[in-house]
């Protein structure tokens, strides 16, 4: 029933949508659809001035026009509808920031009752596939134990078997029900899957999440995405390899969005790739749905490799995403920690820095190693970038992440694809000065994905909202304390620019990260 709900209310939604766009065509585009044939000089007349007009009208309206007979309406209709039709073929629907907007509202209620309804029935799915599957049986078998003397003594041998054993299962079945609590759950799950969701707690929920919500929607509707941008205009072969590939959920807290699943299994199917999404799409996603897969598939140990401006920002996203442990193996908390995530396993987070330690300390075996803002690594010459190739030879799997468009720096790009599939650069050499060309695009397919923001547009919020945590520093931190001593908020919030003087401001520093990189995808 809920996800019936959510297909009635997204139909309700795009025929509206649809509508919207047919009140903008003039009625005189329907003369297009049948090569000019149709005299529209009398509906004209009539005030039918857009194709939305005709569209809503009904046959007998028609007929009352003078001078529109029965071929005339048919016509008109059939016109009307093959645009209506070509319209929600080509319509991109997108939930708009609209709170007032009644149709948006009623089909994000309908997402969030669905999601509500699948977290609360999967403790119990195992159980209820069961119960459904089998107890129908045996209660109609018992049904002739129940019917009477008379009846059941006329009842044949084998029928008197089925339904005695009909009775015994189903009470099996109370017994087992009475004991275990199965009808206070599902008390609780009535309970739980009829609270009522409000439109105000839903758009709230929607400004933070929309993620969650075009890719649980995306799951049930066709969004009339652009499949072909979004899974980064690669090769059909490439494409049907990823596509067969499953993304198990089972550690994993947030849907994602069409093409974020795409680049998962992207990085599953080719093992060792570069994911160059442009800022703001995800990438940190797609890296944290591959290791939940991984685990969930048998797979132990993670590491994630990363500036430390952006640190912070790892270990909430895997902690807040997914249910996989985190160790922060940075300072201090790299000696404390170390030996705890490789005994236990678990993504452990470390900085280019402190990756030059762990190459040096530890000798294990991961399942897959991420490298976020992997154009740090660009010069084979230096230290940490032979760090990282040192664990790409003990790494089952290897994501470099990148919003950094390095298809245009072709040499810096082919550094990186070295380290990791570098039988890939000998198809690059032909066809290396056309850097947008279908030939290069073919020849870096296998270890190479990249989508722009307007790629996928259809499958972002109008506002990408991003929240960036950095770590106290220096001046930064001790002007905090002094803060936070006296009581003084203004204060507590401008501690971060403390350090902007002698250039210990973490904040800053990563605002200029952001810049720069902005600047790279021409923003």
């Amino acid at each position: 029933m809920a996800q019936l709900a959510v297909e009635k209310t997204f139909n309700e939604l795009r025929n509206h949508m649809v509508e919207a766009q047919l009140a903008e065509i003039p009625v005189e585009r329907l003369k297009e659809s049948t090569s000019g044939r149709l005299r529209l000089g009398a509906i004209a007349s009539a005030g039918f001035t857009t194709v939305l007009d005709v569209y809503k009208a009904g046959p007998d309206r028609l007929l009352r026009i003078p001078g529109v007979g029965q071929q005339t309406a048919d016509q008109l209709r059939g016109a009307a509808r093959q645009v209506a039709e070509a319209v929600k073929d080509g319509l991109k629907v997108r939930v708009d920031l609209d709170p007032a907007n009644a149709r948006s509202t009623a089909l994000l209620v309908a997402l969030r009752r669905l999601e509500i309804t699948r977290a609360a029935v999967a403790p119990l799915s195992a159980s209820i596939l069961s119960v459904s599957s089998g107890l129908p049986r045996h209660i109609d078998a018992s049904q002739k134990a129940t019917a009477g003397s008379l009846r059941w003594f006329f009842t044949g041998s084998d029928e008197k078997t089925r339904a005695s054993a009909g009775v015994a299962k189903t009470l099996e079945f109370l017994q087992w029900a009475d004991a275990t609590g199965y009808w206070l759950a599902l008390d609780q799950l009535a309970a739980t899957v009829s609270a009522p969701v409000t439109g105000p707690e839903v758009w709230k929920d929607f400004e933070t999440r929309s993620a969650q919500y075009y890719g649980l929607l995306g799951e049930i509707v066709d969004l009339g995405l652009d499949v072909a941008a979004a899974e980064g205009f690669l090769p059909a072969e490439v494409v049907k390899q990823v596509n067969e590939q499953q993304l198990d959920e089972t550690f994993r807290n947030v849907s994602l969005r069409g093409y974020q699943a795409f680049g998962a299994k992207f990085a599953l199917v080719q093992r060792e790739v570069i994911i160059g999404d442009e800022m703001g799409l995800g990438k940190t996603i797609q890296a944290i749905a591959a290791m939940a897969h991984l685990h969930a598939i048998g797979g132990t140990r993670y590491l994630v490799v990363c500036p430390a401006s952006v640190l912070v920002n790892w270990l909430r996203e895997i902690q807040s995403k997914s249910s996989l442990e985190v160790f922060r193996l940075h300072g201090d908390e790299l000696w404390r920690n170390r030996l705890v995530w490789e005994k236990r396993g678990g993504v452990g987070v470390t900085t280019f820095e402190g990756l030059r330690i762990l190459d040096h300390e530890t000798k294990i075996e991961l399942d897959m190693l991420v490298v976020d803002e992997a154009h740090f690594v660009k010069n084979p010459n230096t230290i940490r970038s032979r760090s990282v190739r040192s664990l790409l030879r003990r790494s089952g799997r290897t994501m470099f992440l990148t919003g950094t468009p390095m298809e245009n720096r072709v040499e810096e790009f082919k550094n990186l694809i070295s380290y990791l599939q570098p039988e890939v650069i000998q198809h690059m050499s032909g066809v290396k000065t056309i850097a947008h060309a279908q030939a290069f695009r073919e020849a870096i397919a296998p270890v190479y994905l990249r989508r722009n923001q307007e790629d996928v547009l259809n499958e972002l919020p109008d506002l990408i909202q991003i929240d960036e945590w950095e770590d106290f520093k220096g001046e930064d931190y001790s002007a905090y304390l002094d803060a936070v001593a006296v009581g003084n908020f203004m204060a507590m919030r401008r501690a971060a620019f403390a350090g902007a003087a002698i250039g210990e401001s973490a904040k800053l520093r990563r605002l200029l990260e952001i810049v720069e990189e902005a600047g790279a995808n021409g923003c």
